[in-house]
């Protein structure tokens, strides 16, 4: 069997040959959604919430499972969110991703009771820092007269407190950290007795006497908070008759 082959070389003979065909195809591109989330606050304090808002998408899915636009997490260490939006109509998909910063709580501080005292007066009652992680230079301390809650009635870096107080009472005492976060608190107190009832009495006839004449005068009480020691006598004079 022979195989012959010819070449075409003039126009007319090239044109006498089969066209190819040819066809277009339109491939369109979408753009990625552009999506951005948004925490506030960027930074809590451990057992604080922080609401992240993603924008740029249909629909969402967070790495936490959740598929609203909005979420609130209350996480205890620094954690990553990641969010994906896909647009519902193209199917094509965008993400972006958050850092929720926790900072630690600082520990309570120690407290000492305060001395028991008699009526009116500063207390002694004190505290002192335990936070060794981020504390503030000098040390920042709150006051109260309730355990949780309530407005804090003294604040600042004093490890006393530094009003007098009138009646036993209950302190309990909070540290604040370099990264404003308030941890547990202390309980400390302080007794407060009023002073015992001390009488006097004279001999004297109806607590009158002539001039240069005597007379006795004795006191006495019942201890009950305070036992005293010494007594002071403090003489008003008068003007003298008889």
């Amino acid at each position: 069997r022979s195989v012959s082959t010819a070449t075409c070389r003039t126009p007319a003979c090239a044109s006498s040959l089969p066209k190819p065909k040819t066809a277009t195809a339109t491939v369109t591109v979408n753009p990625l959604p552009t999506v951005t989330a948004t925490p506030s606050p960027a930074t809590i304090c451990d057992g604080q919430s922080s609401t992240i808002t993603a924008t740029g998408g249909g629909t969402y899915l967070w790495n936490t499972g959740a598929t609203a636009a909005t979420i609130t997490v209350s996480p205890t260490t620094t954690t990553t969110y990641t969010v994906t939006a896909t647009n519902p109509t193209t199917l094509c998909t965008g993400t972006s991703t958050v850092l929720v910063t926790v900072n630690p709580l600082p520990p309570a501080p120690s407290g000492n009771n305060g001395t028991d005292q008699c009526g009116t007066a500063l207390t002694d009652a004190s505290v002192s820092s335990n936070n060794t992680t981020d504390p503030q230079a000098p040390p920042f301390f709150k006051w109260y007269l309730v355990p949780t809650g309530g407005t804090a009635v003294q604040s600042g870096t004093s490890a006393t407190y530094l009003s007098t107080i009138s009646a036993t009472t209950d302190f309990y005492v909070s540290e604040v950290s370099a990264n404003g976060c308030e941890g547990p608190r202390v309980h400390i107190s302080t007794i407060v007795s009023d002073a015992d009832l001390l009488t006097a009495a004279t001999n004297a006839p109806a607590n009158t006497v002539c001039v240069g004449n005597s007379f006795d005068l004795t006191s006495s009480y019942t201890p009950s908070f305070n036992s005293f020691a010494t007594f002071d006598l403090t003489a008003t004079g008068g003007a003298a008759s008889g």
